[in-house]
């Protein structure tokens, strides 16, 4: 029996910044999958190698995005890290996330089913006439796979302080 898609009560909370280990490019919400299925396993395989310490589940960091498939924005996909090495030259970078107040949901269940998080989100910032930022972040508190219904996934949208 499937579990059934759930999104969670919403906060309003300050992200303070953290350390990550990140890789940056641009896309779009129809190749999305295609980036973080050949990049995911490979900055946690770089992690590894380099003997760091994960400080927290991965993160999608969406700067400019919005509900439409051929939009293209920018995306970090950062692990975040309790250290920095101190040489580096490699395929990733290495930065902080930003202090970032926010209105967040945990969305359990599949990527199919999450604009349905967004949308709850967003009625909640247009209803309270909070302003939105335009960065996003999805943090994967629990991931299996791109339809899993155990998938737990917290929504995260940035809004002006």
């Amino acid at each position: 029996m499937n579990k059934p898609t759930r999104t969670g009560t919403l906060r309003e909370e300050r992200i303070a910044p953290k350390q990550i280990m990140y890789y940056e490019t641009e896309t779009t919400l129809l190749k999305i999958s295609e980036v973080g299925n050949a990049i995911a396993p490979q900055i946690y395989a770089e992690v590894e190698k380099l003997g760091l310490e994960v400080g927290g589940p991965m993160e999608f960091i969406y700067f400019g995005m919005d509900d439409k498939p051929d939009t293209v924005f920018r995306l970090q996909i950062a692990v975040p890290i309790n250290q920095v090495p101190a040489e580096y030259t490699g395929t990733f970078s290495f930065g902080e996330t930003s202090d970032l107040s926010v209105v967040s949901s945990l969305h359990e269940g599949g990527m199919a089913s999450i604009p349905q998080a967004y949308e709850r989100i967003f009625s909640f910032i247009g209803e309270k006439n909070m302003i939105p930022k335009d960065e996003c972040r999805e943090v994967y508190v629990n991931w299996v796979e791109q339809e899993s219904p155990d998938n737990r996934t917290e929504v995260q949208v940035g809004i002006q302080a």
